[in-house]
């Protein structure tokens, strides 16, 4: 899976899709 949107900005606060 891949972390964006946001820029992952703390990592886990991304949408993981």
């Amino acid at each position: 899976m891949l972390e964006v949107f946001p820029l992952s900005l703390p990592r886990g606060t991304g949408i993981w899709i």
